[in-house]
């Protein structure tokens, strides 16, 4: 989304749920879903559970592709989904938004996503937030046009990615967050 600022933190909210889910999924769940890392070769070294991933190849009509996990990657974003809605609109009932992504990243101890924009329209029109879920926080640089972009557990930070950024992780654990993409109706 084409936003004044870098990013804009939304709120801080407790991980704790979806992290046990995420200890209770198979070594398999994280093979699911692999366009990611296979098409954009700066994510390669990260690994995704998807819930919903927008098919884009008929832009400005999107497709939503869902997977295993989406009934409860959808109950577990509830509290994201509903602080979204009151953070940006008057009358949160009226709904005027879809989510069109919602996909765990995991980030191996030690790797990096390289530098990148992402350009495609779609990026113009969704909002693209970011749940910290866990990690060694300390030793990331999520870096947005050079600037370090400060990132605890439990924050939902919402980030500019038409904008280069690179995230460089040295943590000695893996780097959980979940991301979620707003669009209008």
């Amino acid at each position: 989304m084409d936003i004044i600022e870098w990013s804009k933190k939304l709120g801080n909210y407790d991980s704790t749920e979806i992290m046990n889910f995420i200890s209770s999924l198979p070594v398999e769940a994280w093979d699911e879903f692999t366009d990611r890392q296979t098409r954009f070769p700066f994510h390669e070294q990260t690994k995704c559970v998807a819930a919903v991933f927008a098919d884009r190849s008929d832009y400005p009509s999107i497709k939503l592709d869902t997977f295993k996990y989406t009934d409860e990657l959808s109950k577990l974003c509830y509290p994201i989904v509903e602080c979204f809605t009151y953070f940006y609109f008057s009358n949160p009932t009226a709904r005027q938004f879809r989510v069109t992504t919602a996909m765990i990243v995991m980030m191996p101890p030690n790797s990096k996503i390289g530098s990148h924009s992402d350009t495609h329209p779609y990026f113009g029109e969704a909002h693209r937030l970011h749940w910290c879920l866990d990690g060694d926080y300390e030793k990331m640089d999520f870096l947005i046009a050079g600037n370090k972009i400060a990132m605890d557990k439990g924050d939902l930070i919402e980030i500019n990615n038409r904008m280069p950024h690179e995230v460089i992780y040295k943590g000695d654990v893996p780097r959980y967050n979940l991301i979620i993409d707003f669009m209008r109706q």
